[in-house]
């Protein structure tokens, strides 16, 4: 094992083209003998792992980073001198720059989705010219629109973030209705500015759920089946509802029938309706403060 490892002089500093500091650290370390003389043990000697940030006499840089580590034998072989060099990596750089005080980023943008039709825009059932569904339904590529914030915040909750993804407006948002916005991102990155202090970039996505029939979020189901409720039958003079089988003719349905939303068969020529159901739960966006 070593016997010494002492700072042989003190660190020098210079500042890089991007504005940071990069320090330089000199340490000897001597061996009590020459079989434990060995550049690995002079590294393990060091009170400093690698990446680990600049702290000297009560100042610690945080965006400056322990990077490379050298180790040269002296003539005695007993001796080595180690130098540790601490630069600014590329990532935390950048982070840096953008600073705890940068002003929020907003981008519009769109993303596709895929739809499966049972009815055209003019509410018309998609059938084949003999009357039948098409078994697959129809396919067709809809878009909408998405808006990604990015700011700069002291800090970060990743419970609250959990408790945003998936969820959907309570309220107004951004003008849109409530229950049409999806909170589709919500994570933060860990900076450091030049003195040390740390921050974190977080980056907000929003979906805005413009769908044909308008439901923002919520789940829309075709209300069709193959049974309907028949109210015609009375029993000590209360109505008794009783679930049929829906017949065309005499024949059971081979094919879902509409419904009209209270279990009845829509009549023919009748409007589809269509049931809502909601999956995702709400959040105050407003609270987060990016309007």
């Amino acid at each position: 094992m070593p016997t010494i490892c002492n700072e042989k002089t003190s660190p020098t500093a210079t500042m890089d083209d991007r504005g940071f500091l990069q320090y330089t650290r000199t340490f000897e370390v001597i061996f009590e003998s020459r079989t434990l003389s060995n550049p690995n043990s002079a590294f393990l000697a060091l009170p400093i792992q690698k990446f680990d940030s600049y702290s000297y006499a009560g100042f610690t840089d945080n965006t400056s980073k322990a990077t490379t580590v050298t180790a040269t034998p002296d003539n005695d072989g007993l001796t080595y001198t180690v130098t540790v060099n601490y630069t600014t990596p590329e990532q935390v750089a950048k982070s840096s720059e953008s600073g705890s005080g940068g002003q929020p980023t907003k981008a519009w943008s769109y993303t596709a989705y895929t739809d499966v039709l049972k009815t055209d825009l003019d509410n018309r059932d998609i059938r084949n010219s003999a009357g039948d569904l098409f078994p697959e339904g129809l396919e067709t590529q809809r878009f909408i629109p998405v808006l990604t914030i990015t700011r700069t915040e002291p800090t970060f909750s990743p419970l609250k973030a959990f408790q945003y993804m998936g969820s959907i407006n309570v309220g107004i948002f951004y003008g849109a209705a409530k229950g049409t916005v999806r909170c589709t991102d919500f994570s933060g990155s860990l900076g450091y500015n030049q003195d040390g202090t740390t921050f974190y970039t977080v980056t907000y996505s929003f979906e805005f759920g413009f769908f044909p029939h308008g439901q923002g979020w919520d789940s829309i189901v075709l209300d069709e089946g193959y049974y309907y409720l028949d109210n015609t039958l009375k029993a000590n003079d209360e109505t008794v509802e009783v679930k049929r089988r829906i017949l065309i003719a005499t024949t059971n349905a081979n094919d879902p029938q509409k419904l009209n939303g209270q279990g009845q068969v829509l009549s023919e020529g009748g409007v589809g309706y269509f049931l809502k159901f909601r999956i995702h739960p709400y959040a105050n966006f407003t609270s987060l403060g990016l309007e």
